[in-house]
């Protein structure tokens, strides 16, 4: 990269070789200087910078920093912090170009292959982790039956499948590619044929019986490589890259003439020593994050094993040159001794190969000579005096002795925040940083990061949190989710994995149009996402529920011949009802006859992708050799996708290049056996999810990421959630086999430990305010869970260290436990020192009216708050939340330069505050004016009667709580919920309602019950035959009294009633159908109605919403001037509504009206079952008074009313076995919680007498009169 902008000179001397070290406190000083070296010392103008990273995040934050206009103030800088203290400039070049960033790994192989020569060097190691695992595949099944191999012949027992092997090749391919690189000393003496271990001492372990076989084994793989075999292996490479090296005057081309190795917090003895040996040819920079300016290795664990002659560290003053272990916390920082094992090693394994006097005068130009850019900075918040605390290695005593105390309410530095689960973390962490913004508007997105222990376990409620807020509201924070795996995230690559699993698959309903939910696989078979509801309601009404046929059902071990609701099945009655419409059945096929019109196409892209699933089923489920596999897949990629957009294309073409990949590496190790399904599978996707450099980061938004190594880039605001015991550090149990794990040195890996130095790093990266938050209570009894122990430790130690100036508790002054729901009552009114459940203690209110924090609780944070004004409202706070936020801190606001935002705001520059108007809180929860309608239909009066609440939320509110959504149904019928009951016992009764005799009503009932058994609505078999016999019972008496009822009023009317009833300015109107008549008689009409369900609750009541449409209709008719009597059928009792006059049908029509303008105004606390038993109980009270005279006892009246409500309540909330009301009804639930709530204003009788009383008269009447003319005479 040509930087020669700014004095650079461009001569063989300034790119002098060496292998040069630079440490700092401050990734920000190091990247100043890494972009001072190359303005000082640039690169010819096609000539690439090589970089080597740990992680993606650290390369884009170096990229940007090198595209930094050189001429910009330091307050533009890149994402993270602010601007650096190094004062030797390193502004940006102005492009950031022609830099090749890599992995260590990575680029030490090319730099092998550039010295020994390309073509001695693969472009892999034979023997990596790769084609180890492919190459024991193939080796382990035939050296298991040696002796030595008995501890694996043993676990390899019973694995028809392979995954054992598969499994078991896979983590020895890794263990060995650790010894490659940790401890090439014992394979070579393996290969030498010693089995044994050098210790980290030095000392030799001999292996004994059981360890024997991994050193037979590594003698196996090298045999199996063929000559020169451990020549290959990367320990073997690397030795001959070192003795070669040592030859070389001039550097060999592929090596680069200068390389950056820049924030690396850990490498392996190896790779360091390389680098180190190419110093020799090329210029090696490393940029070094030393969290201490001292020498500190001593005040880690095992310091016995780092000591020797060269320390580049001084030592701290007063630190002896050898600490006893038992005084180590003397002379240390506490969280540097717990946390910084794996940085230590890293330092110490520098100290090795650093000689500073031979490069310390090529920084004359670019830092003074200075190497060690140690800096200290303004230590005035907690934070940054514990970040003061490290740089200085300061232990216990003389933290405490050196800062003041702690002024809560002003330093925000640090904050502990308790949640009830990953949830609430979330939208907590929202409202905290919606908080941050508004109180410094210099505070961007991109200045904060928020990292987790496993990031997909969080991006589905960091989605759900703030991916909820539209871009146009102010609460809107950008954001970005990094390092999610894309096996369950990409539609495209879940429909593969889908297909990968076709073998074992029922081939369900949703299964299949799961599939059909992925763009590419529609647009290879042609089908439109508009065509998508049409084909579900053909699937569902052909009765297909799952499985290909019934040979594929069989094929899963069930019994033969069961082709009923198989797809097969489900396809012959579309194809039948496509010819034949609603003609007769073929061959025991009923036709479908829905499928009609120009979307009858759909069939053959239906057809077509069963086909292909299918052929694809039956290829999966054969065994075969890499090469068939890989053949076969890609013609499963070509039969079921067609790229629909970029992204298609970019997964389809990298799902093509890891089966090219695996290929490559099966072919070169010799790997032809065939292998299972289960094996390929995984091979190919798990590598789906490795990550890679070029991953998206940084990208402007807040930063969602997982805790990874050199993550810790730094931010202003450094927040980690899910800090849970057990969570962090990340468990990684070593293998049993693992030798390594039981003989450390220094600079091995180790999981937990690489997540202690990562926290410290997160920590010293937080630049102005460090957010951790845990799942520090129980969702289900709310008892205390602690946090993680490392957090646990960072939380002793403060408290060991400071105190407050009111001497009051530190970790309770910086801890927030959060109640259990977002919309606790907690976060919007006044604290009166109650608790609701989720409180925690010590949390001593601080909640501000209105549920939006005023700029003093913003100050101290120390209580609760919420942004959500949807809830703010709930509680009645918002008529203040105006006053609240008249100082402009109530919410963030940014500016135009920011991003997505609000159409208008008050103030469009940076910084802007939102301000939350009492108005735009009820807007979002209060229903907006109403008027009512000149008309309204009979329908809406019988769906009001029948649930007025549901009304008022679906016709006012427009919100509806029912999922109407259809679902498919992936399960064959094995009975009957009473809705389908209900349908298929209707559809037989219409079948039988147009007979005239009984004969014929059992030959309609015979013919629609065998069209239902093939329709396969039906269970199979004998359960079928059982259920449709159930069916059937009660319907010959029911047509009998239907016909009986018939055949009084046999004389059908040809026209429908005009309905047209005024109540003031709203017009009732519909149409009266059905209407019959008696021979000779057209002055009374009759509407007769038949219901294959029961009405009677008991013999003395009845199932009073199953009349509620009868009744509209039976009042509308009489109001209307018809002399309508209203019958129905039932299969329990016959009811008749004798006709009513019509001004009282008018009076009581009038009452529904007004009642439904009322119930459209506002919710009625009024419930239809708890309403009638409540009449029923009333009704019961006032006979029984009047039998014994008491009926005008005011205490016998209360008694009785009192005895009404309890019934009601009963009904409504339900008891032991019984469902209540409320349970049912889901807008009862979410508006009347209980009874008491029902009740508590004093309407509910109103409103039941109101509504029901005529109704509930009607009705008694009508089953008296049946009753009476049923029984006996």
């Amino acid at each position: 990269m040509n930087t020669s902008g700014k004095g650079g000179a461009a001569n063989g001397a300034s790119l002098a070789p060496g292998f040069m070290v630079v440490h700092s406190n401050r990734l920000e000083d190091l990247r100043s200087l890494a972009v001072s070296w190359m303005q000082r010392y640039p690169l010819a103008p096609l000539e690439n910078e090589v970089i080597l990273v740990q992680s993606n995040g650290i390369a884009q934050w170096l990229k940007l920093a090198l595209a930094e206009d050189p001429a910009a103030d330091d307050t533009a800088s890149a994402p993270g912090a602010g601007g650096s203290s190094f004062s030797g400039g390193g502004h940006g070049c102005g492009i950031a170009a022609a830099i090749d960033v890599q992995l260590p790994a990575s680029f030490l192989w090319t730099a092998y292959r550039a010295v020994l020569g390309r073509a001695s060097i693969p472009e892999s190691s034979p023997l990596d982790k790769a084609s180890l695992t492919w190459r024991l595949m193939r080796l382990l099944p035939t050296l298991i039956h040696q002796e030595s191999f008995a501890p694996l012949r043993r676990f390899l027992h019973d694995d028809a499948q392979m995954r054992k092997l598969h499994q078991l090749s896979e983590r020895l391919a890794d263990l060995f590619d650790q010894y490659q690189v940790y401890r090439a000393d014992w394979l070579d003496d393996w290969a030498h044929g010693r089995d044994q271990l050098i210790t980290s001492r030095k000392g030799v372990r001999v292996l004994q019986g059981q360890e024997c076989w991994q050193p037979a084994l590594w003698r196996a793989l090298l045999e199996d490589v063929g000559a020169e075999s451990m020549s290959q292996s990367r320990a073997g490479v690397h030795q001959r890259f070192m003795a070669t090296l040592r030859t070389l005057e001039r550097r060999p081309a592929g090596l680069p003439r200068r390389l950056m190795v820049f924030g690396i917090s850990s490498m392996p003895a190896q790779a360091l020593e390389a680098l180190a040996a190419l110093g020799k040819l090329c210029q090696v920079l490393l940029c070094v994050h030393n969290p201490s300016q001292h020498h500190w290795t001593d005040i880690v664990a095992d310091q016995d094993l780092l000591r020797h002659q060269y320390q580049r560290q001084r030592r701290k003053p007063g630190m002896p040159a050898v600490i006893d272990a038992d005084v180590l916390h003397r002379h240390g920082h506490p969280l540097l001794a717990a946390w910084g094992k794996q940085g230590r090693d890293y330092i110490h394994l520098l100290d090795s190969f650093d000689a500073p006097d031979q490069y310390r005068e090529a920084f004359a130009d670019v830092s003074d000579r200075r190497i060690d850019l140690f800096t200290e900075q303004p230590a005035d918040t907690l934070l940054t005096q514990l970040h003061d605390d490290v740089l200085q290695l300061r232990a216990m005593e003389e933290t405490r002795d050196t800062w003041p105390p702690v002024d809560l309410d002003a330093d925000t530095s640090i904050r502990f925040h308790v949640a009830h689960g990953p949830q609430r973390e979330v939208e907590i962490l929202h409202d905290q940083l919606l908080a941050r913004f508004s109180a410094d508007p210099t505070l961007r997105p991109r200045d904060v990061i928020v990292m987790v222990p496993a990031i997909d376990t969080y991006a589905p409620h960091i989605q759900a949190v703030f991916g909820q807020i539209d871009h146009t509201d102010d609460r809107h924070i950008p954001f970005t989710l990094a390092d999610q795996g894309q096996r369950g995230r990409e539609p495209l690559l879940i429909a593969v994995e889908h297909l990968l699993r076709l073998p074992e698959s029922r081939f369900a309903v949703s299964d299949v149009l799961d599939l059909l939910d992925v763009p590419a696989l529609r647009h290879r078979f042609g089908i439109k996402e508009s065509d998508l509801p049409t084909l579900h309601r053909w699937i569902q009404g052909a009765g297909i529920r799952w499985g290909l046929d019934a040979a594929q059902r069989a094929s899963l071990d069930l019994p033969g011949g069961m082709e009923q609701n198989t797809w097969r099945f489900g396809l012959r009655r579309m194809l039948l009802g496509y010819a034949v419409g609603q003609g007769d059945s073929f061959d025991g096929i009923e036709p479908y006859d829905e499928i009609g019109g120009l979307d009858a196409a759909l069939i053959g892209p239906l057809a077509g992708l069963l086909d292909a699933l299918d052929t694809t089923r039956d290829q999966l489920a054969i065994d075969a050799d890499p090469m068939i596999w890989v053949a076969r897949l890609r013609t499963m990629l070509a039969r079921f996708f067609l790229a629909d957009d970029d992204r298609d294309v970019v997964q389809l073409g990298r799902l093509e290049q890891l089966l090219e990949d695996w290929e490559t590496t099966c072919d070169s190790v010799g790997l032809t056996e065939p292998l299972p399904l289960t094996v390929v599978r995984e091979a190919w996707l798990q590598a789906l999810d490795q990550g890679r450099l070029n991953q998206r980061f940084l990208a402007g938004a807040v930063n969602f990421c997982t805790l990874m190594p050199m993550r810790a880039i730094p931010f202003r605001v450094v927040c980690l959630l899910g800090m849970n015991d057990g969570d962090y550090p990340r468990a990684q149990p070593p293998l049993d086999f693992d030798l390594m794990g039981g003989d450390y040195r220094p600079g091995d890996r180790s999981r937990r430990e690489d997540d202690r130095y990562l926290l410290l790093e997160a920590v010293l990266s937080a630049r102005e305010q460090l957010y951790i938050s845990w799942v520090g209570r129980s969702i289900r009894d709310n008892s205390e869970r602690p946090p993680s122990v490392l957090v646990g430790q960072l939380r002793d130690h403060l408290a060991a260290g400071w105190q407050t100036v009111d001497d009051s508790d530190l970790l309770d002054g910086l801890t927030v436990v959060h109640p259990l729901q977002p919309f606790s009552a907690r976060y919007f009114l006044p604290s009166s020192g109650s608790d609701d459940a989720g409180a925690g203690g010590g949390q001593a209110g601080g909640v501000v009216a209105g549920g939006v924090a005023s700029a003093s609780s913003l100050a101290g944070n120390r209580g609760l708050f919420s942004y959500a004004r949807e809830w703010a409202v709930l509680h009645g706070g918002g008529d203040d939340i105006s006053d609240d936020l008249g100082d402009g801190q109530g919410a963030a606001g940014f500016g135009s330069g920011f991003g997505p935002g609000p159409a208008s705001r008050p103030d469009s520059g940076a910084g802007a505050s939102l301000h939350l108007t009492t108005a735009s809180a009820n807007a979002s929860t209060a229903p907006t004016a109403w008027t009512p309608p000149d008309a309204i239909d009979v329908a809406e009066l019988q769906q009001f009667l029948r649930d007025p609440l549901r009304t008022f939320f679906n016709q006012r509110l427009k919100v509806f709580f029912d999922d109407d959504t259809p679902e498919a149904v992936d399960d064959e019928p094995f009975a009957l919920d009473p809705l389908q009951r209900y349908a298929l016992s209707d559809s037989l009764l219409q079948a039988g309602m147009a007979a005239t005799t009984h004969d014929e009503a059992e030959d309609a009932l015979a013919r629609r019950a065998t069209q239902l058994r093939r329709s396969g609505v039906l269970p199979m078999a004998g359960f079928g035959e059982k259920q449709q016999a159930g069916l059937l019972v009660p319907l010959p008496d029911l047509l009998a009294r239907y016909r009986q009822a018939r055949s009084a009023w046999p004389v059908e009317v040809a026209s429908p009633w005009p309905i047209d009833f005024h109540h003031g300015k709203v017009r009732v109107e519909g149409w009266l159908g059905g209407l019959r008549q008696a021979d000779g008689d057209s002055g009374r009409h009759a509407v007769l109605t038949a219901v294959p369900n029961g009405l009677l609750a008991s013999a003395r009541a009845l199932k009073w919403h199953r009349l509620t449409r009868l009744w509209v209709t039976h009042l509308a008719g009489n109001a209307s001037g018809l002399d309508l009597t209203s019958i129905v059928v039932a299969s329990d009792v016959t009811l008749t509504f004798e006709p009513v006059p019509p001004v009282y049908a008018a009076q009581v029509l009038n009452e529904l009206v007004d009642g439904w303008l009322a119930g459209m105004a506002e919710p009625l606390p009024v419930a239809l079952r708890s309403a009638f038993v409540w009449l029923a109980n009333v009704e019961a009270g006032q006979a029984t008074g009047a039998r014994t005279g008491a009926s005008h006892d005011d205490a016998a009246a209360a008694s009785m009313h009192a005895k009404a409500y309890d019934e009601a309540r009963k009904v409504y909330e339900g008891g032991f076995n019984t469902t209540g009301e409320m349970a049912q009804n889901p807008y009862l639930a979410r508006h009347y919680p209980s009874a008491e709530a029902l009740f508590a204003d004093g309407r509910f009788a109103h409103w039941a007498e109101r509504l029901y009383r005529p109704l509930f008269e009607a009705g008694t009447a009508a089953l008296e009169t049946a009753v009476k003319a049923k029984a006996p005479e």
